[in-house]
């Protein structure tokens, strides 16, 4: 699963370096990959009961392909913008608030929903 992660990753990687010169500025980049993330889902919406046809599998296919790099690099760009909007020790106690509450969430999670 690991080397799966890392084959959407490294489209999205590669991506983020000329979108970052193009955009001119971070929350650009970041709004053109939530918006691009958005014309995937709705191409993923148009075809998923479409009829089993090689061009709306490949639509389907390559849009799932498309929502997942683009939140790769969506959320690249969101990690930038913050580490260069926040002071380091606010951006520290965010991120172990929101690691602990994760935590806290898959503790609790078995026991609301596994009955």
């Amino acid at each position: 699963q690991l080397f799966l992660e890392s084959c959407w990753y490294m489209p999205g990687a590669l991506l983020m370096v000329p979108l970052d010169r193009f955009a001119g500025s971070r929350k650009l980049g970041a709004a053109s990959c939530y918006a691009g993330c958005g014309v995937c889902l709705a191409l993923f919406a148009a075809f998923v009961n479409a009829p089993v046809r090689w061009r709306n599998e490949a639509i389907f296919q390559g849009s799932a392909c498309g929502i997942r790099i683009m939140l790769k690099v969506a959320t690249c760009f969101s990690q930038q913008i913050s580490a260069e909007m926040y002071p380091p020790l606010l951006a520290a106690t965010g991120s172990a608030f929101c690691v602990g509450s994760a935590r806290a969430a898959a503790i609790l999670a078995p026991l609301l929903f596994e009955a």
